[in-house]
């Protein structure tokens, strides 16, 4: 586990303790646990089953954060990053697999092989 997924899980447990207490769950904290994880409102959304627009009006305060929406919202975070890198490993694994990707690396290995091989001479 790298050092900031450990940070992140610290400062979830904390807010998790926090949202506890309906009186110290803010749509603040939600907000800034939210930016400092670097996920969207919609990454968020899917994440924890509360709609953008929800989200979105808590974290103006305009919607009631309630502890039941805090506690769904902050239990999330760490499935919505899990869910965001996968999408982003996904990508970037098709992005290299794409045929002429794959032709392209090909030609370079076997570019490789042969001046290894005329050096080897």
């Amino acid at each position: 586990m790298t050092t900031k997924q450990e940070s992140l899980q610290k400062l979830v447990r904390h807010l998790r303790l926090e949202s506890e207490k309906p009186e110290n769950a803010t749509p603040k904290t939600i907000k800034q646990l939210r930016i400092n994880t670097d996920l969207t409102q919609r990454d968020l959304a899917e994440a924890s089953g509360v709609s953008v627009q929800n989200i979105c009006s808590i974290e103006k305060g305009t919607r009631k954060l309630t502890q039941k929406t805090a506690k769904r919202l902050l239990d999330a975070i760490p499935k919505a990053v899990e869910q965001r890198d996968h999408k982003l490993a996904q990508a970037v694994t098709a992005a290299f697999n794409k045929p002429a990707l794959i032709a392209l690396r090909n030609a370079q290995a076997s570019a490789t092989t042969k001046e290894d091989h005329n050096h080897a001479d």
